[in-house]
């Protein structure tokens, strides 16, 4: 049983919208598998995403704040509340304000939901009614008669229960960060902390365990910065040490513990713990590697041994045993008699030869297609050979150029340890000299100072300690995600593979990696780990976290509307197709898809609309819902025409 249920809409009304000037009520059935709003730049059809995704969750998603600054779930969702009426202010006039709202009905496991949100009321909704499927009532539910703020905890209690989650801000993390990819185009596949928790939630025991990893991830951050910060008021102590000591010493000293040391101290600091954070990206990279070359080293001598086993069929002989064959024994006898009688023994030498020959030769195949198929199977173990044998070599050249980086990076950090060093102890030998010199009141505060310091040190290294702890609760959830992953993954690997090789062609792998930063999957494009976002191209990025983005959604949800504002300027011809094709085959499955795209991109809507036809895909015109701008009202008849076609084959 799939541990998520994830609403699916139905029906859309949005009232007083007044950026959709041609229409004061938008009402749309979403009763096909696949609803495309389409039309041209700037008419707002990102928003129509984002006024969904605001009315299923009472939040829009602010594009400046990353996940990473909200450092956990509650978080993000808390902390997005208050943007909607920021988003909102442009698009809605003031006469709308109050009456301006959207309603969605959606289906969610057994259940039917209907929901109205005002534009401006967050935490409040104007209507919300739970009814079983099939059930028929005239009856006033309990529900319907609560004030707009106890609807809208009423609403989030029964969603987060019937969608298989602990609390309501998971999810609408996953609304925003799974079910949809907006305009922000915001990946998971280079974002490690926000991953971990995709992770937790999809591959974790339960919600309630996922929920526990985001609070220990929150709190293993906030003691990291913690000690970042106690690092920074010993600094900031240690300059307003020097002016004491300035004070102190007299001009004459004013210039042992210059300004430009203590920068440099901060500078050593942040050099150093960036070269932590690499020198554990290399302890990474070489563990990677061994394992490749481990598993290249054993597949390669598999192929040597099944090569040489196949070779030995075709020269395979019974010359083992000649020495002790009777009849050779036999002839030899005759032939040594002959040797000392008679002298003749070309015929004995003749009759030796030919027994030998058809008794102890290597074997011959029966016929010509054995041969040929011995042949075939030799050259297509020679070929496995050769192309195992270099990605051998280039796993081998990488570690070799891995491990030397690694040590020289290894060497950088202990010189930048040793000049720290070096700083703290030219300092602290200052400061007692001084200490020794006077002795008047401004010393005394001198020494305090000094006091705090080694408080603000004792608290830092009590700080590292429980992030030491921390880091051991996580690294124990860690252990039962991966086990729970490994579980999973025959089933869930597949299905990624199978939407984003339909898209790329090319041969692809994930792995489970963990991180100082959290869990997350690295993505692997023909045998080489692609851990950045720029070693992909700008298509390959996006359309591949959406294929992800499917294959979580098929894993652990059996129905879900998955939302996309489909980023089809990155795409070039090529990629259109497979674009289009790998969302019509989501949307066979029977998922929905609810997606947005620019009217000339008219090779991936028909690919769309060939294989879903006119049964399984709604095309709504933007056209209708907006004014067009000028340079759009001179290209009109374009725009229709591509309209026109794609019905055409929605039809046909």
């Amino acid at each position: 049983m799939k541990p998520f249920v994830f609403p699916v809409i139905t029906k859309v009304i949005i009232n007083h919208f007044s950026l959709y000037s041609k229409q004061n009520l938008i009402e749309i059935d979403m009763d096909k598998s696949v609803f495309c709003l389409a039309g041209a730049n700037g008419l707002g059809k990102s928003t129509f995403i984002t006024i969904l995704n605001y009315a299923l969750t009472g939040i829009v998603r602010n594009p400046k704040r990353s996940f990473s600054t909200d450092n956990s779930i509650p978080a993000f969702y808390s902390r997005n509340k208050a943007f909607a009426n920021k988003y909102f202010e442009g698009r809605i006039d003031e006469k709308s304000r109050d009456v301006a709202d959207v309603e969605v009905h959606f289906r969610i496991g057994e259940y039917e939901y209907v929901i109205k949100r005002g534009f401006f009321d967050v935490e409040e909704l104007r209507y919300f009614s739970r009814t079983k499927i099939g059930e028929v009532t005239n009856k006033i539910k309990d529900d319907e008669l609560k004030l707009g703020d106890e609807l809208c905890q009423s609403y989030m209690s029964s969603l987060t229960e019937d969608a298989g989650l602990s609390e309501f801000s998971q999810y609408a993390f996953l609304q925003h960060y799974v079910l949809t990819f907006d305009e922000t185009h915001q990946l998971l596949f280079w974002d490690k902390e926000m991953m971990e928790r995709v992770l937790y939630l999809f591959f974790g025991v339960d919600a309630k365990t996922a929920h526990l990893a985001d609070g220990l991830r929150k709190k293993y951050k906030k003691l990291t910065s913690d000690s970042s910060n106690l690092q920074w008021d010993i600094t900031q102590a240690t300059r307003e040490l020097e002016k004491l000591v300035s004070m102190a010493s007299g001009s004459s000293k004013s210039d042992e513990i210059p300004k430009e040391v203590i920068e440099q101290y901060q500078l050593y600091t942040e050099q150093l713990n960036e070269s932590i954070t690499q020198l554990e990206s290399y302890n990474h990279d070489i563990k990677q590697v061994q394992l490749e070359i481990a598993d290249y080293s054993l597949n390669l001598n598999t192929l040597k041994r099944e090569y040489e086993e196949l070779f030995q069929k075709t020269l395979q002989s019974d010359s083992s045993t000649i020495e002790s064959d009777p009849k050779i024994i036999e002839i030899l006898k005759v032939l040594q008699y002959a040797i000392n009688e008679s002298g003749k023994i070309q015929e004995i030498l003749n009759s030796l030869v030919s027994y030998i020959e058809e008794n102890h030769a290597p074997k011959k195949m029966n016929n010509k297609k054995g041969l040929d198929e011995v042949f075939k199977g030799l050259e297509q173990l020679d070929q496995k050979i050769i192309e195992l044998s270099e990605k051998l070599n280039n796993s081998n050249q990488r570690e070799t150029r891995v491990l030397k980086e690694q040590t020289e990076l290894e060497k950088h950090i202990s010189t930048i340890k040793a000049e720290l060093l070096k700083i703290e102890d030219e300092n602290d030998n200052f400061l007692n000299s001084l200490y020794n010199e006077r002795g008047d009141d401004i010393t005394d505060l001198v020494s305090r100072f000094k006091v705090q310091i080694e408080n603000l040190k004792e608290k830092k290294e009590q700080s590292l300690e429980h992030k030491r702890a921390t880091k051991a609760e996580l690294k124990k959830l860690e252990k039962n995600l991966k086990g729970f992953y490994q579980n999973a993954e025959e089933r869930f690997i597949p299905l990624f593979n199978e939407y984003a090789e339909s898209f790329i062609g090319l041969e692809l792998n994930i792995w489970l990696q963990s991180y100082d930063k959290g869990m997350t999957l690295d993505l692997e494009v023909n045998d080489t780990r692609r851990k950045e976002a720029h070693q992909l191209s700008e298509s390959q990025r996006y359309f591949l976290d959406i294929a992800l983005r499917m294959a979580l959604i098929e894993h652990a949800s059996s129905k879900c509307s998955l939302m996309i504002d489909t980023p089809e300027g990155s795409l070039d011809i090529a990629y259109e197709n497979k674009a289009g094709k790998m969302f019509a085959d989501f949307s066979a499955k029977g998922y929905q898809l609810l997606m947005t795209a620019n009217i000339n991109s008219s090779e991936l809507l028909k690919e769309i609309a060939k294989n879903c036809k006119n049964d399984g895909m709604i095309l709504e015109r933007m056209i209708y819902w907006t004014t067009l701008s000028q340079v759009q009202i001179e290209l009109e008849s374009k725009i229709e025409g591509a309209y026109n076609e794609i019905e055409e084959i929605l039809n046909s």
